[in-house]
């Protein structure tokens, strides 16, 4: 478990972000030690599903995400729409970023600069 929160018991939602900075160096950690054996990594869930995840995701080098059908076309216009030359920078900032709603910021900014 990464956030190990019951995710039907509304009062623990400030605990379950999957956006939230620490989770994402989690997932940072896990491509670069997948790369370095050669390993895919694939992210499933409502993260795969958001927006603002699926591009950070995939900018931190996730090389899969499985969402719903109904958001396939969203998010692979996400994912098209990332300038590789920025992708980089926005991650850097999201893994600095203090809270999950400054990251939420820092992913938006970017992809609205697409």
């Amino acid at each position: 478990y990464a956030l190990a929160a019951d995710r039907t018991n509304g009062s623990l939602d400030n605990l379950q972000d999957a956006l939230h900075p620490a989770v994402l160096a989690l997932c940072e950690r896990t491509v670069a030690a997948a790369r370095r054996h050669d390993i895919s990594v694939s992210v499933c869930g409502l993260v795969a599903a958001d927006r603002l995840g699926a591009a950070v995701l995939t900018a931190m080098g996730v090389d899969k995400l499985s969402v719903s059908a109904r958001f396939v076309n969203i998010i692979k216009s996400v994912i098209d729409s990332l300038d590789r030359a920025e992708t980089g920078s926005m991650v850097e900032a999201a893994l600095s970023a203090p809270t999950a709603g400054d990251v939420r910021r820092i992913v938006r900014d970017a992809l609205d600069r697409t």
